[in-house]
């Protein structure tokens, strides 16, 4: 049988558009939906992850919260700063800057809304290099959390003296509701800490140097140590040293300033202070250079001593230590000679050896 060829156009084209229909159909149907469902499935897993995420890193916060809520002094933000207060002021006669120069006043730190207040006090006192290290040393030995910013040393002039300025502060931990306090550090296990020299060896150089004298002005009116004795000759075989100085006379200084160093000598009786330089006279030589070595100390080996000034007397070379008197110079051996003084002691050596054998030959 034959079919028309119209028909034949009719039924292809009849069977695209049902079949185009169809895929629509399908796909409006089925794979829309399953395509917009598998989006959904996709962000909610995501916002799941991430709520997981905060909620672990949530719980580690509080965590961390209930760990340093047991580091400080309580809960109650009026009692931590006078706590704080009662401690700071203890700290400060205990090291010996409680005089009645000393000054508290209450500082406003930062607050974290649901975590924690700041509370603290800036401090300001003045005493010797030795109490500010004693103090310092107190305050980072404190076993609850203690912050110390803005440190500032400033020397007194015409005294031995610094300035010490810190802003001193600990925390309030806020936990949440049902979050149960700690026990928290009490003020008595605060003021047990004790003062050993030992700890204090990384405040060893604020005590053993004084940094601050080269802003100390000296005085117009000075009275030297002694009268300018005669040098021995370069060639005398004296060994022993002119008679020693008088003990009221003190290195309290060797600061460098420009390159040019400067032995500052206190009187302790009057309390002035004199600059000497190389190639001044003094306790019986003439200081030959200033020495910036670290070297064990003569009375104390453990410790170290950072700076001395050297002073010729004839061939021999003598030594004096930052913070001790004229009197206590001690003779050095080639072997501790700095290097440029060590040749020219050996040089020396050579010569008198040559001289005194000369007539022999």
């Amino acid at each position: 049988m034959n079919i028309p060829r119209e028909r034949w156009v009719t039924m292809i084209v009849g069977g695209v558009f049902i079949t185009v229909v169809g895929v629509l159909l399908v796909r409006g149907l089925f794979i829309v939906p399953a395509g917009n469902a598998q989006a959904r499935i996709e962000s909610l897993t995501e916002k799941i992850r991430l709520a997981e995420i905060e909620q672990n890193s949530r719980r580690k916060k509080v965590s961390h919260l209930i760990d340093m809520a047991a580091k400080t002094l309580g809960k109650d933000e009026m009692r931590v700063a006078e706590d704080l207060r009662v401690i700071l002021t203890g700290l400060l006669h205990r090291s010996g800057l409680g005089s009645d120069r000393f000054s508290l006043k209450p500082m406003s730190g930062q607050r974290v809304a649901k975590a924690y207040t700041e509370a603290g006090w800036v401090v300001s006192a003045r005493g010797t290099a030795k109490e500010v290290a004693a103090f310092c040393h107190l305050l980072s030995e404190q076993p609850f959390l203690l912050k110390v910013n803005d440190l500032t040393l400033t020397p007194v002039p015409r005294s031995d003296q610094l300035k010490i300025q810190a802003r001193c502060s600990t925390i309030v931990v806020k936990l949440p509701a049902k979050r149960k306090m700690p026990a928290t550090i009490s003020r008595v296990g605060s003021e047990a800490v004790k003062i050993e020299p030992a700890q204090q060896q990384h405040l060893a150089a604020l005590v053993g140097r004084d940094m601050f004298l080269p802003y100390i002005a000296q005085p117009v009116v000075v009275t030297p140590p002694q009268p300018d004795p005669p040098v021995a000759d370069e060639e005398s075989t004296t060994t022993e040293p002119p008679g020693p100085p008088p003990t009221q006379f003190v290195i309290v200084g060797l600061p460098s300033w420009q390159g040019e160093p400067d032995v500052m000598v206190k009187d302790t009786q009057s309390g002035e202070i004199q600059a000497y330089h190389p190639g001044d006279a003094l306790a019986g030589g003439k200081i030959a250079m200033v020495d910036y070595r670290a070297m064990p100390r003569q009375d104390d080996p453990e410790l170290m001593c950072h700076s001395r000034v050297i002073i010729k007397i004839g061939p021999e070379y003598w030594a004096i230590d930052l913070g001790q008197t004229l009197a206590d110079k001690r003779k050095l051996n080639t072997d501790d000679l700095p290097e440029m003084l060590r040749t020219e002691a050996s040089h020396h050596d050579d010569a008198h050896r040559d001289e005194v054998a000369s007539p022999a030959t």
